[in-house]
């Protein structure tokens, strides 16, 4: 078997690994109902907390469902809040499904012994629940998954992605980062490994415009799919892609 031009293969986990963004719009539509909003302003106060999630830790629920309320003049107590609040949060309580294609180039990169790791923000005992409920964990080895602790480690700081690199002793150069957002292409970036954008609706990719895009936003490679995905990686892995 001939040497691999790439060691680590890094994975944001929200929508890359595992298929979040359904379950996200039910616990948003659940802790909008609960807080009054009527149906025919779901849709519109959806398209809000999407714009909020650039102010607001997607997590705090708590926050955006105020900002919300204030916005659309609503009466509603902070007893309320809270309750749609923990409302939304029990909906993450079921198992999130594996976005279709990801398993296939796990086992591919696996096959080659490249070293798989996830680096994500968010919670860090929900992040490895995910994992586990959707039975990715068996990828990842000991250390390999890195949640941020600390609001300042989260991405787009690259803080994660440089301790995941350290601790495994791979050069941030031979390491690639696959997200779906805009902070994932900057930590990837600021890394120095190279960035994997495969857009997944997110508030990011929507804005801000193209133009006056800075060079930390802009992906080493962008892609539609994960079949782009797997024939990239075969391309990356080695000199051609003969290798199956």
């Amino acid at each position: 078997m001939r040497k691999a031009a790439i060691k680590a293969a890094i994975w944001d986990l929200d929508d890359i690994l595992v298929d979040t963004k359904s379950f996200q719009r039910t616990a948003q539509q659940k802790a909008l109902r609960t807080v009054t909003v009527p149906n025919d302003q779901i849709a519109h106060c959806v398209s809000i907390w999407d714009r909020l999630l650039w102010f607001f830790d997607q997590e705090d629920y708590i926050g955006i469902l105020r900002a919300i309320v204030s916005e659309l003049d609503l009466n509603v107590s902070d007893g309320l809040i809270e309750y749609a609040a923990k409302a939304a949060d029990d909906v993450w309580n079921e198992s999130i499904p594996v976005v279709q294609g990801v398993e296939h180039c796990l086992e591919y990169l696996l096959n080659y012994n490249i070293l798989l790791g996830v680096v994500s923000n968010g919670r860090e005992t929900e992040q490895h629940k995910k994992l586990i409920d959707a039975n990715l964990h068996r990828f990842f080895g000991q250390d390999a998954v890195i949640i941020s602790k600390d609001s300042r480690d989260r991405k787009p700081n690259p803080s994660m992605l440089l301790e995941f690199c350290r601790l495994h002793s791979v050069d941030p150069a031979q390491a690639i980062y696959i997200g779906d957002r805009v902070t994932d292409v900057i930590a990837a970036n600021l890394a120095g490994t190279t960035s994997i954008l495969i857009p997944r609706d997110a508030p990011e990719n929507k804005e801000p415009p193209t133009n006056g895009k800075i060079g930390l936003e802009i992906p080493t490679h962008y892609l539609n799919s994960y079949d782009e995905l797997f024939v990239l990686l075969r391309k990356m892995l080695f000199d051609d892609a003969n290798d199956d």
